[in-house]
Order: C-alpha cells, then structure tokens, then sequence
C-alpha cells in the first residue's frame, strides 16, 4: 500500500499545477482533485443529513439531491484543483444549520456563536464570504430570533476569529496572501462578457440561473403546501441562492466562488422540484439537466 502511495504521489507530481492560490501552490494537483471529490461526497452526505433533519426534502429526494450536488460542482472547472473556497461550502452548510436552529428561539447565543464562527473562519480564508454577513442579520428576522442577545453572540463569533489570526495575517509568508484576499472585495463590475467572439465562460451560469428560476417558481406554485417552518426554511434557501447569483454577476474577481457557494441552496430546491414530478417528467429533467450542464463544461473547456 505504501508503494501504490507512493508511486501515486510521485506520478501525480509530474502534472502541471492549474492556476491555484499559493495557500495550496505545494500539493499535486491530482491530489487536489482528489480532495475536492472528497469534500462534494462529504457535501452531500452532510447535506442529506442537514435536509432530513429540517424535513426540507421527502425520503425520495436524497438521490436527487446528491445528483444535482455533484453535477453542480463537477461541471465547474474550479472544481478540480483547491480554491480557498473550496472548504467553504461546508461552513456555508454549517451556517444555515445553526440559523435554522434558532427559529423562533430569541434566546440561542450559542448557534448565533456559530454562525459568527462560521463566517469570521470563511473570510479568513476567503474574503468575500463577509458580504453573506448583513445577509444572514436579515435572516434573523425571517426566522424570528432577532434578539440583541443573539446578536451579541454573533458579533462576538464574528469577531473572535479575525482577532485571534490578526497577528498571523502581519507574517511575512501569509502578508501578501492577506493583501490579495482583501482585494477581492474592491472589485466590482460586470462578470460575463457575452460579446466575446470565443468562449462559454457564460454558459454554466446562465444554466444555473435557470434552474433557480425553475425551482423557484415551482416552489412559489406549491408554498402553500408547506408548513409555516417549512416555508420559512425555503425562503432562506431559495434567497441566499439568489443572492450569491447576483454577487457573482457584479464581483468579477469571486464569481468562481459565489457561483461554488450557490449551488448548495440551489440543489436542495431542484431536488425538491424534481420529487414534486411524476417518473417520467422527472427523469426528463434529470437527463436534460445533466446534458446542458456537462455540455457547458466541454464547452467553455474546449472552446
């Protein structure tokens, strides 16, 4: 076993490296790909978990969403070497589990602690998770757990995290990372040129958009449905998954993260229409899904 390892390791050495942050400039990028399978399995374990346990999907939903999950992200091509966001859609989940928890609950300091966890660790990998924060304050409401002591938890979560690294961000070896990751946020403009003779660069999230739209017009069909929890839940989903659409259509230099980041909320609500379907329909869907999104990914590599 130690041989196959490594023999691996040295074979994987000899493939050029993609354009990677120097965070992770030293690791193969075989290896990078293997990791990053890793985490969309873990992704959609956790999120199958993260559904059962706030009833967002029936029982038949699980493979749906473990489909979209993994055809979501492996039909990006910054799914295949490690991005400093790559990780982040796990904190991303690990958020929307804590705000969820305090529905209806004006005393949960320590899920609010989380959530601050959550987003102070993610922007100090990559910054422009901090623009999810006034966002998920807005959140508070929707769930009816604004309070000034869950507030006080989230701040200090926030700000915990920021404090403790802040001395490591000044060492010579991580200053430069530190200036570039804060200079994500100072960019602002359209991200897709579709007057561009070549490329489909703007194919994928086109794709994405629309299955949004469809999900979201289905769910707004069938909302009342839903159990007053149950919607409130959805709306949280379905907006965040808006949101960070539209931020990756006005940042140029994190549209590849946001668009990462977008297709966990985004896969919940397509599995949930798809369950919604009869076999026929959502079979059409699935294999009409899995066309366009594999064909914009050859597409914007090849051409």
């Amino acid at each position: 076993m130690c041989r196959i390892f490594s023999y691996t390791w040295g074979l994987s050495v000899d493939i050029p490296l993609q354009e990677t942050v120097d965070l992770w400039g030293t690791i193969p990028f075989l290896w990078q790909t293997i990791a990053t399978f890793g985490v969309a399995l873990g992704l959609s374990f956790l999120a199958v978990r993260f559904s059962t346990y706030y009833l967002l999907l029936q029982d038949g939903a699980f493979r749906p969403l473990v489909f979209y999950l993994l055809l979501l992200l492996g039909t990006q091509q910054a799914f295949f070497s490690l991005k400093p966001f790559t990780f982040l859609i796990l904190l991303l989940l690990g958020l929307y589990f804590s705000l969820f928890g305090t529905y209806n609950r004006e005393s949960a300091p320590h899920k609010a602690l989380n959530m601050g966890l959550s987003i102070g660790a993610s922007t100090l990998l990559w910054s422009p998770f901090l623009l999810l924060m006034p966002f998920v304050l807005l959140q508070f409401y929707s769930m009816k757990s604004l309070s000034p002591r869950n507030l006080i938890a989230f701040f200090l979560g926030l700000f915990l995290l920021l404090w403790i690294f802040a001395p490591f961000l000044l060492l010579p070896d991580v200053e430069d990372y530190a200036i570039s990751n804060m200079n994500l946020m100072k960019e602002w403009g359209f991200s897709y040129s579709f007057g561009r003779a070549s490329g489909f660069s703007w194919l994928y999230p086109v794709l994405l958009l629309s299955l949004y739209l469809i999900s979201f017009a289905h769910l707004q069909l069938s909302y009342t449905a839903e159990k007053v929890v149950g919607r409130n839940y959805l709306f949280a989903l379905s907006s965040v998954g808006f949101y960070l659409l539209i931020l990756s259509a006005v940042m140029p230099a994190a549209t590849e993260g946001l668009l990462y980041l977008s297709v966990l909320p985004i896969s919940i609500l397509a599995a949930r229409l798809l369950t919604k379907q009869k076999r026929r329909m959502a079979n059409l869907l699935a294999m009409l899904s899995a066309f366009a999104f594999l064909a914009s990914f050859f597409l914007s590599v090849f051409f």
